[in-house]
């Protein structure tokens, strides 16, 4: 009997076809990266900047001579094409920010006249603005863009109150939602989240600083948790959902910056990775196999790769590059049941490694061939999709182009659990359980359903993208899974 997860916004229809053998182009058996394409041949690079996928297409801000930083697409087989030169000449658009949201595109552009403000993409028709927020070339630069109870959730400053958070239900003009900090001062609402329903994000106010702040959709955002009580602040930062709480890291004004949870009601000190007022800095917080992964610094191996299950101490897993120096790992992203991330060994600069969560050591990608020379423009980029991850990266030969680990083979029927993701969606399946009563946790929330076919499907738009949501099924209430899947 089989149960598998994955976040997918899809059809039932096609949820069931994809319970045949899925395959995607490109080297995936053994998950080595390849270039999709060398947008601007030469040495120059097309610098391609983070994307998403909409429809089975991975849209993102690319860069040509022609048209420079603009919107791209890649559709899995046919080299990647401009889509809109948003900025119409030799200046910039450069999208940015990419969200998926009621099936069309969301992102952060400039076309030159309205400064930076909220854009939409259908797939289809060219790319509109959806709102002038704040009238004029300078633009309110929505950020953080963010879905939650299906509305469109960001920072954005209108000019007059700063950035704070505002919401856009898809068709009506967008609003603020809170001015948090009030007058032209900025809130700053940023790193959001959701747990048991609830939007969390970190947000200052001149009162309390900078400390985590919530929003349950209809009252007036609130102060969740002070952890440095007065005006200085917390600055809590990379919130993210594990073991039906939230971790990030805060400074108290006592251990320095660490390790914290909040389980809906008090927040306290996780771990102390860093003892005393030093900081430890916990960074780049995601969750793989049941346990939390993160770059900090103990103070005497530098910032290295972490791990913590919850219950025992946070206990570094491989001192990457030996000594005081740090290998820096950043940009740490899931792929299919993988933990890949960028960091320094001190001999081969800056690369990609791999972590499947059970050997000790990861492995330089450089190693295996691929020909992949650095990742220092901009930073990689890594992205976890449903057509593979991409990256930026350049090889001794081109300069930084889009690169992908195209997902590996998966024959369902002899699968026992996995994860995918698209659009905030969780869908979960059964197999071989008819006649049964399929009942399942997400995000704190209960659904429950007869099942009614030897492949059955269920499906809940639950977060947003880039959330990590706990899954927990049940059949004939016996409990069969427990899952934390990352939305995107």
């Amino acid at each position: 009997m089989t149960y598998i997860i994955r976040t997918w916004a899809i059809s039932l229809a096609f949820a069931l076809l994809s319970l045949q053998l899925i395959a995607l182009p490109g080297s995936a058996d053994n998950h080595t990266p390849s270039q999709v394409a060398d947008i601007v041949a030469g040495g120059s690079g097309s610098n391609p900047v983070r994307g998403a996928v909409l429809n089975g297409k991975y849209y993102f801000n690319a860069y040509d001579p022609v048209n420079h930083y603009e919107l791209w697409v890649f559709d899995g087989t046919n080299p990647p094409t401009l889509v809109q030169d948003i900025w119409a000449g030799a200046a910039s658009g450069y999208p940015n920010g990419f969200v998926v949201f009621g099936n069309k595109l969301y992102f952060r552009a400039d076309d030159g006249i309205n400064g930076n403000e909220l854009w939409v993409y259908d797939g289809t028709n060219p790319a509109t603005m959806v709102q002038d927020i704040r009238a004029g070339a300078n633009g309110s630069y929505p950020t953080s863009l963010t879905v939650f109870n299906d509305k469109l959730y960001f920072d954005a400053n209108n000019g007059i109150d700063g950035g704070e958070l505002w919401v856009y239900d898809g068709t009506n003009p967008a609003t603020m939602v809170a001015d948090i900090y009030g007058g032209a001062n900025s809130g700053s609402p940023r790193f959001f989240n959701v747990l048991n329903n609830k939007l969390y994000f970190a947000a200052s106010s001149a009162a309390s600083g900078n400390e985590l702040w919530v929003y349950d959709g209809t009252n007036p955002p609130s102060l969740a948790a002070d952890i440095y009580a007065g005006a200085s602040g917390s600055w809590v930062y990379d919130l993210t959902v594990f073991q039906d709480k939230l971790y990030f890291q805060a400074n108290d004004g006592i251990n320095g910056s660490e390790l914290w949870s909040y389980d809906g009601a008090s927040a306290s000190l996780a771990q102390d990775i860093r003892p005393l007022a030093s900081s430890g800095n916990p960074g780049g917080l995601t969750v793989l196999s049941n346990k939390l992964y993160f770059s900090a610094n103990n103070g005497t191996d530098g910032y290295e790769l972490w791990s913590y299950d919850g219950t025992n101490p946070a206990a570094m897993v491989e001192d990457i590059r030996p000594g005081a120096n740090s290998s820096s790992p950043s940009e740490l992203t899931v792929f299919e049941d993988r933990l890949y991330f960028l960091a320094n060994d001190g001999t081969n600069g800056t690369e990609l490694w791999v972590y499947d969560g059970t050997n000790a050591t990861g492995f330089d990608m450089n190693q295996t061939g691929s020909g992949i020379e650095d990742f220092m423009g901009p930073n990689g980029q890594l992205v976890s999709t449903s057509m593979g991850m991409f990256f930026s990266a350049m090889d001794g030969i081109t300069g930084h182009e889009l690169w992908r680990i195209a997902p590996a083979p998966v024959v369902v029927p002899t699968a026992k659990t996995n994860a995918g993701s698209f659009n905030g969606y969780v869908a979960v399946y059964a197999k071989g359980h008819k006649g049964k009563t399929l009942s399942w946790k997400i995000a704190g929330k209960w659904y429950k359903k007869k099942i009614t076919s030897d492949y059955q499907v269920f499906q809940r738009k639950t977060a947003a993208v880039g959330l990590n949501v706990g899954v927990h099924l049940y059949i004939d209430g016996k409990k069969q899974l427990t899952k934390t899947v990352k939305t995107r």
